[in-house]
């Protein structure tokens, strides 16, 4: 039975509801072979310390222009490209550019856009459903496209296109740096007439676990675009370092990544494919037998009128055991290009918010590269950078890199590599027409740094969860009207389960700055937004994604100063 055969199974009558990191069937205990030691993961297939040729050859992603599996995300048509095309479009051609170049063994791409939380949670974890915008902007490019190359040697180059519809009049552009520098060069324009502009940064960005936060301002603006260099992958070696041999052990001698044993990773090419593998697999115990299914994946959005992706899943979850996290095996339709094509959206997860510790896609499961996106709300928050606004009201970034096989992708909500707690998303597509598999990771500990994670092993002190964390919130909003009353209201009972009418009302003593100070659950990341009731009793929602913030673990205080979104 080929591949395709595989991808029939797809269309069996949904008769479940995926569900990823929730709701598993209870499974017999069942005759596990000992595997005995884990094989190193991602050193032999797709990896080399010294890359770049073998990966470069790697790389054709989906981009205009281009046929078959590497048919632009969305179609053919720019004008009908929903925001996540028009993303995921501009990133493939910058990845596919920078890789085509000699000597690059890293790129990251980052785009300026906004992330919209939505509070549905469809598979019963803390991951929620998002959609991505480009604020005012209506090209069916981005605005403004960075590509930072990591080279051989260690020399780093950041690249940013400002878009051809941009109304820049000069061709000098400023990079302000974080550090508190600003540096200035003069581009040139492309025979589409973007404008390109180029620094060398190699100082400032080593590798991909240290972002580069900046802002890119045209000469004579006022406003400008935030820039985050950041993506939190990793080798799994790495990751599976952070654990105890306790947290790395299923029952029967299985052990992570992969406790089933289905990965091509491991095995000759040739043979039968990680889905075929898994559809007539006998699972060891904590598993559904049969997949659970579902026509898409993290896809609706209440702002939209149609998905955010196409593509639908197979899932098979593990019951939780001693680790600090549920493993998942999931598989992907391929490309569904008529889908996509008549939607406007790729193929692949849609965008979600982050709402447990962490979430990880882990690559251990087949050999070629996949696409990945990550976005944090806001980077340029907190930096120390000349005052500004968001140009075209874009104040968020999402980066995007080529996942290798052997790496994962460790989203934590709100790491503390961007300077604090803010929401984080992420996104991924696999661009063949091939069903593809792998494995995600939900922990239920807090990640250190934005990277990986660090979990103790359970003890029978451990805390209980009852602590909570008092809350002090600033709000500034001097364009209130007489008899109008600022709220804060959540996910949280205590900020009224999303309930405007069980809100909590802010002090407007001194105005223009609203206040509160609220007690809630300790370790927990809160979703929010402030709403305004007038006089007449209408409720309007601040504008903009869902807000963000994590209180301190064991209980303490925490101040939230923020600015009503516009």
């Amino acid at each position: 039975m080929g591949v395709r055969v595989g991808v029939s199974l797809l269309w069996v009558v949904w008769v479940v509801v995926a569900c990823v990191g929730c709701g598993d069937a209870p499974q017999p205990e069942e005759a596990v072979t000992d595997k005995g030691e884990a094989p190193s993961w991602g050193a032999e297939v797709g990896k080399a310390d010294g890359v770049s040729a073998d990966r470069a050859s790697q790389v054709a992603l989906p981009a205009p222009g281009g046929q078959g599996a590497q048919a632009a995300w969305g179609g053919p048509s720019a004008d009908h490209w929903a925001p996540e095309a028009v993303l995921a479009n501009a990133a493939s051609q910058a990845l596919n550019a920078a890789w085509a170049r000699p000597g690059v063994r890293d790129v990251v791409v980052a785009i300026p856009a906004v992330l919209e939380g939505s509070g549905i949670h469809p598979y019963g974890d803390g991951q929620s459903n998002a959609a991505a915008s480009l604020g005012s902007w209506g090209a069916p490019r981005p605005p403004v496209v960075a590509t930072l190359s990591l080279l051989e040697g260690g020399a780093a180059a950041l690249e940013v296109t400002l878009d051809r519809e941009l109304p820049v009049a000069s061709e000098e552009v400023s990079l302000e740096l974080a550090d508190g520098v600003t540096l200035t060069a003069v581009g040139a324009r492309s025979p589409e007439g973007d404008l390109r502009v180029a620094w060398e940064v190699s100082t400032r960005w080593p590798s991909i676990h240290e972002g580069l936060v900046a802002r890119v301002r045209p000469q004579g603006w006022g406003d400008g675009f935030p820039l985050h260099l950041f993506h939190p992958a990793q080798e799994v070696d790495d990751l599976l370092e952070e654990m105890t041999p306790a947290q790395r052990q299923w029952s029967g001698g299985r052990t992570l990544p992969d406790p089933e044993d289905v990965s091509s990773q491991t095995r000759p090419p040739e043979g039968t494919s990680v889905v075929e593998r898994l559809m007539s697999h006998s699972f060891g115990p904590g598993y559904n037998s049969a997949p659970f299914t579902t026509p898409h994946v993290h896809a609706e959005h209440p702002s939209r009128a149609q998905d955010t992706a196409v593509g639908g899943s197979l899932v098979w979850v593990s019951e939780k055991p001693a680790s600090p996290f549920k493993q998942v095996y999931i598989c992907f339709e391929g490309r569904q290009l008529q889908k996509e094509a008549a939607l406007g959206v790729p193929t692949g997860s849609g965008w979600h918010q982050i709402g447990d510790p962490a979430e990880s896609l882990v690559h251990s499961l087949e050999r070629g590269p996949m696409l990945t996106g990550w976005a944090v709300v806001d980077p340029l928050q907190g930096a120390a950078l000349p005052p500004s606004g968001h140009a075209y009201g874009l104040r968020d970034v999402a980066t995007f890199r080529v996942m290798w096989p052997g790496e994962a992708l460790v989203t934590s909500a709100g790491p503390q590599a961007v300077g604090g707690s803010r929401a984080t998303f992420h996104w991924y597509a696999f661009p063949t027409l091939e069903t593809t598999c792998g494995e995600i990771w939900i922990h239920d500990c807090a990640p250190h740094d934005g990277l990986g994670f660090s979990c103790e092993a359970p003890t029978d002190d451990a805390p209980k969860g009852d602590a909570k964390a008092t809350v002090a919130v600033g709000v500034y909003h001097n364009q209130t009207q007489l008899g109008d009353q600022l709220y804060m209201v959540g996910a949280l009972p205590e900020l009224g389960g999303w309930d405007p009418d069980a809100a909590v009302a802010l002090d407007p003593s001194s105005w223009p700055v609203w206040s509160a100070e609220v007690t809630l659950p300790a370790d927990q990341e809160v979703e929010f937004k402030f709403i305004i009731k007038t006089a007449s009793g209408e409720v309007i929602w601040e504008p903009g994604p869902n807000r963000s913030l994590s209180t301190p673990t064991g209980g303490g205080a925490l101040s939230y100063d923020a600015a009503w979104s516009r």
